[in-house]
């Protein structure tokens, strides 16, 4: 998927494209450039589908497109993790997949920490699509990242912050 449409309604994307253009004037000649329509097909493609390359430490070092691994879709709850070897990307399964289907798969394109506004506005503004899974859609889990443990060790209750404390867990210490 190529998103050429929306990126003609992004004014960064097209500012982003346009630079790219401008660029590719200076380094290849007008012959051997692709008319823009094509162009800009190439570049919602490496908009969308790249990965961010990191370190052993998870720090960004780059940004690199992997045809196979680009093919799998997003999920806020994903069977699937992605991590680098260097330029290397691995993909670890970390729950059953039913197939050897890539629609089975399932990565995540955003922080899975961040709530679920945060991620649903990364995923509208960068990859073009609205998340309506059932993890954007249960309205608790938002709360329960934002909680902490009981200070009773025998209580397994979480404290949902809103300012409150150990006392107002329903375990009451």
């Amino acid at each position: 998927m190529t998103h050429c449409d929306e990126i003609r309604r992004d004014p960064l994307r097209s500012k982003q494209f346009g630079e790219m253009v401008h660029t590719l004037r200076v380094y290849v000649s007008v012959e051997d450039l692709p008319e823009p329509r094509a162009l800009l097909h190439i570049f919602g493609r490496m908009v969308i589908n790249s990965f961010t390359v990191t370190d052993i430490e998870l720090n960004p070092i780059g940004v690199g497109i992997y045809l196979g691994p680009s093919e799998i879709d997003h999920s806020c709850q994903p069977n699937v993790v992605t991590t680098f070897l260097g330029q290397v990307l691995q993909q670890r399964i970390t729950a059953d997949i039913c197939s050897n289907n890539y629609s089975d798969a399932y990565v995540s394109y955003v922080d899975l920490l961040a709530t679920t506004s945060e991620r649903r506005k990364q995923l509208k503004e960068q990859y073009y699509f609205d998340c309506d899974c059932a993890v954007c859609l249960d309205d608790a889990m938002d709360a329960l990242k934002s909680s902490t443990k009981c200070g009773n060790a025998f209580c397994t209750n979480p404290i949902i912050k809103n300012g409150g404390s150990d006392s107002d867990c329903i375990c009451r210490l």
